[in-house]
């Protein structure tokens, strides 16, 4: 089911903005990140499908690297002690139950593992072809290649469409939008063959590719049942069974491991939640940094910090957090305390622009006695009393002398 086709108020987008985050699954939550699912599966399923591979416990520790392709079993240990790994894979994942106690072999060449059990088997194999880019002769009657390859490979969004035409003589290709421009040049050039071994000198058509008047890309013209195709210049080594799966070779210690990719993570997605998770640690990191206030001796020593100097009153607001954990701190006036001149309004008003839970309230008296004036204790109950009209508690009013006074600590709050 697509995500267009799910009720409105069943989206998590929608589901978010009514009952908050909290009220959302991982999947949800994981979905509004990643934004697009893949053909035939929308976002949602496919975070169900990603967490339940992994776990969710298990991703935020995942490299790059594991996000974007997973571990499947070494081709050198086939057959051998990965051998299992092999099997249960077709046993559980392609379905495959004759899978179970089949006999495994490899060719002599070592490019390609057969796995046998009675009539039925299956193959893996290397896969050594050039990537097919698109086809010359198709453009400019069809492009769909030629911009696929361009936005694909080389990430130029800019194509989706741009002007795309051929000259006369069938040697340059041009691409242009707005002040952007690429042309693809056909030329002979001197160069080996397939597998990168001299020729003699021999020459081969080629193509390149300039993008806005730089000279980038060379590419392999080869002509097949009449057509000019162009090919990458790199082979594409991958593990192909029964031409129905493909698998990513890698050599890595002196070993060929074979990796398979999460169907719907790619690059992007998987540098998106690499993202996700390490802004997510930081603001743990944060977190954990904050410091706590339990007692009004705490608030004395972090406030005696932050009062510029003694000669002058300053009555400042200290904002926490749920926790009791400091999130600022703002003087709110300079100069003796007066009840009519400290409004609560002023008092709250970072409070509540930065989603403070709770508040202390600080000021020194220059005259180092803490003992509280009258003026001091209005103060105190008005802003205590439209704290608890607005939803926002003053856990104390610390005076700050040579020592300190705790309206809490003396019951007056």
């Amino acid at each position: 089911m697509k995500i267009k086709e799910i009720p409105a108020e069943n989206r998590p987008r929608e589901r978010l903005k009514k009952f908050g985050a909290s009220a959302l699954s991982d999947a949800e939550l994981l979905a509004i990140i990643l934004q697009n699912g893949v053909k035939g599966e929308n976002v949602v399923d496919m975070c169900n499908r990603l967490i339940s591979f992994y776990g969710i416990g298990n991703l935020s520790d995942l490299s790059f690297e594991e996000l974007h392709k997973v571990y499947f079993f070494s081709w050198d240990d086939v057959p051998g002690n990965d051998s299992g790994i092999l099997l249960k894979y077709m046993e559980d994942d392609l379905k495959m139950d004759w899978a179970k106690n089949a006999e495994i072999s490899k060719e002599d060449d070592g490019e390609t593992i057969i796995i046998k059990n009675g009539e039925n088997s299956f193959t893996f194999k290397f896969d050594k072809a050039k990537k097919y880019l698109f086809s010359w002769d198709d453009v400019p009657e069809n492009n769909t290649g030629l911009v696929k390859f361009l936005k694909d490979d080389l990430k130029i969004e800019w194509v989706e469409n741009a002007e795309i035409k051929k000259n006369d003589n069938n040697e340059t290709i041009t691409v242009a939008k707005g002040t952007n421009t690429i042309f693809l040049k056909l030329h002979l050039t001197s160069f080996g063959d397939f597998q990168g071994k001299p020729e003699n000198n021999k020459t081969k058509k080629m193509v390149s590719l300039e993008l806005n008047g730089v000279k980038k890309y060379k590419y392999l013209l080869k002509e097949e049942e009449g057509k000019l195709n162009i090919y990458a210049k790199k082979n594409v080594t991958l593990v192909t069974c029964d031409d129905t799966h493909k698998y990513i070779l890698k050599k890595e210690n002196g070993k060929i491991k074979v990796y398979h990719k999460i169907n719907g993570i790619g690059e992007a997605k998987a540098m998106q939640i690499k993202a996700l998770f390490e802004f997510n640690k930081r603001c743990n990191l944060a977190a954990k940094s904050l410091k706590k206030i339990k007692y009004a001796k705490e608030v004395f020593e972090y406030a005696s910090q932050k009062i510029p100097d003694n000669k002058k009153e300053y009555f400042m607001v200290i904002l926490l957090d749920s926790k009791n954990r400091i999130i600022a701190d703002k003087i709110v006036s300079i100069g003796i305390l007066n009840a009519s001149l400290i409004h609560p309004r002023e008092v709250f008003r970072d409070a509540i622009k930065d989603g403070a839970n709770a508040i202390v309230l600080v000021h020194n008296h220059p005259s180092d006695d803490p003992t509280p004036s009258t003026d001091d204790i209005k103060i105190t109950e008005t802003i205590v009393k439209t704290g608890e009209i607005i939803g926002i508690s003053v856990i104390d009013h610390v005076i700050i002398g040579d020592t300190y006074y705790s309206f809490k600590e003396n019951g007056k709050i």
